[in-house]
C-alpha cells in the first residue's frame, strides 16, 4: 500500500516546477546553474539530475555520463538547483530531474521535468535564449517579443 500510495503521489507531476530562470550561466555560457522549484521536501527528500546534449531523458538509467544526486540541503545551498556543464562542442543542453523516494526497501522515481534546452550565446546581449516546460525566453536587459522567441527555439532545435 505504501509503494501504491507513493506511486500515485509521484504520478501526479507537481513535486518539482521550473524555476524563473531555469539557467544561470557564467560568464561564457558554458557553467550553468540548473534551476527548479522543488514542493513536498517532507517526502521527496532526493532528486536525481542529468545533462544530456541530445535530448531530454526519460529514466534516469538513460544518462551516458551518470546522474547527480541531490538532497534538498544542497539544493538550497546551490541557488536552488546544481551545476552542469555544457560538454565541448555540444550546441545545446537538455536537464532532466527526477524526484526520488527512498523507502530503504525500494527507490521510487516520479516524473522526469525536463528543463531546456539550453543554448549557449543565442541572443545579441550574450543571454541565452532557452525553454522550461515551454517555450520562453530570457534576457536581463528586455525579454525577447514571443515570436521571436519561438522561432529562435525552432530554428536551433532543428
Amino acid at each position: 500500500q505504501i509503494e501504491a500510495w507513493i506511486d500515485a503521489r509521484l504520478a501526479r507531476g507537481d513535486v518539482l516546477g521550473a524555476a524563473d530562470p531555469p539557467f544561470l550561466p557564467d560568464s561564457a555560457g558554458y557553467t550553468l546553474t540548473a534551476r527548479w522549484t522543488w514542493g513536498q521536501t517532507r517526502l521527496v527528500r532526493t532528486c536525481l539530475v542529468a545533462a544530456d546534449a541530445g535530448r531530454f531523458l526519460d529514466r534516469p538509467d538513460e544518462a551516458k555520463h551518470g546522474t547527480q544526486r541531490l538532497d534538498t540541503d544542497t539544493y538550497r545551498r546551490s541557488k536552488g538547483g546544481t551545476s552542469v556543464s555544457l560538454p565541448q562542442g555540444a550546441r545545446k543542453l537538455f536537464v532532466t530531474v527526477w524526484p526520488v523516494v527512498d523507502l530503504g526497501w525500494d527507490r521510487r522515481t516520479g516524473l522526469p521535468l525536463k528543463l531546456g534546452p539550453y543554448v549557449p550565446g543565442a541572443s545579441r546581449s550574450g543571454q541565452s535564449v532557452y525553454s522550461a516546460g515551454r517555450s520562453q525566453a530570457h534576457s536581463q536587459s528586455r525579454p525577447w517579443p514571443r515570436r521571436v522567441a519561438d522561432w529562435m527555439l525552432s530554428f536551433l532545435n532543428s
